[in-house]
């Protein structure tokens, strides 16, 4: 599951990311802090990814909890942990 939830927020990105080529790139008028739709587009499905990365890191922690061969959990995990990564580190940049 943890696997799943790593590669769900990747795409959850990436979708985000081809549906804000689709939208116009021009900030809408008396809506919010005045963010494009293509903005909003791509914020949402980063929001959305960084929860499922956080699901995906919380159900390998527990994984590791539980029974044994802890590597092969940990190397499940690996998608969620790079995303959280990518989302922490890169808002640094």
């Amino acid at each position: 599951m943890s696997f799943a939830f790593g590669v769900l927020a990747f795409l959850s990105f990436v979708g985000g990311y081809k549906r804000s080529l689709e939208l116009p790139d021009i900030p809408r008028p008396n809506v919010g802090p005045g963010f494009s739709e293509s903005a909003t587009a791509m914020f949402g499905g980063a929001f959305v990814g960084l929860w499922l990365a956080l699901g995906g890191i919380a159900l390998g922690l527990l994984a590791q909890l539980v029974g044994p061969r802890r590597a092969f959990k940990f190397a499940l995990s690996v998608p969620a942990l790079a995303y959280l990564a990518m989302a922490v580190f890169g808002a640094r940049l």
